[in-house]
């Protein structure tokens, strides 16, 4: 049997079912809001710069070995710019992943070139490269391993 409708029941039904819509809408958007806030953070990692992980000093390809060190297969690591053997570069990350501009030009002893005469110089060359950080003391760049074979 049915019952009859009152007034009073019926201007509290709606109200309290919007109570409660709010409410589980609420919930979404903390749930939303705290995921967004934890992908973030996770998404704020994976775009850090690797280098910070990487020991400075010289790197020599692994299939050359410390013995081949001052040699073609060295990379000199300042902390943050990756310079080939006779070479001053500039490291600028990209936005990709594990992507960098090198900037360099000829570069070797006591005429070690500053940053400004390397991003002045018109004969300064660039390539992007692809710097793949394995440990605090190997990294590949373009697919060849380089290990840490001691201090600048």
């Amino acid at each position: 049997m049915s019952r009859p409708f009152l007034s009073g029941e019926g201007a509290l039904a709606p109200t309290h079912c919007m109570r409660v819509g709010r409410r589980k809408s609420r919930g979404r958007l903390n749930l939303w809001a705290s995921l967004c806030i934890i992908l973030l953070a996770f998404s704020g990692r994976a775009l850090a710069d690797e280098r910070d992980r990487l020991a400075p000093g010289l790197y020599v390809a692994a299939t050359v070995g410390c013995d081949g060190l001052g040699g073609g297969g060295t990379v000199d690591f300042d902390g943050k710019n990756f310079s080939p053997h006779y070479q001053a570069c500039l490291s600028q990350a990209l936005g990709q992943n594990a992507r960098y501009r090198q900037t360099c030009i000829e570069g070797q002893g006591a005429n070690y070139p500053t940053t400004a005469q390397i991003q002045g110089d018109p004969s300064k060359t660039m390539r992007d490269v692809t710097i793949a950080v394995l440990s605090r003391n190997a990294f590949s760049m373009n697919g060849v391993r380089y290990d840490y074979c001691g201090a600048r």
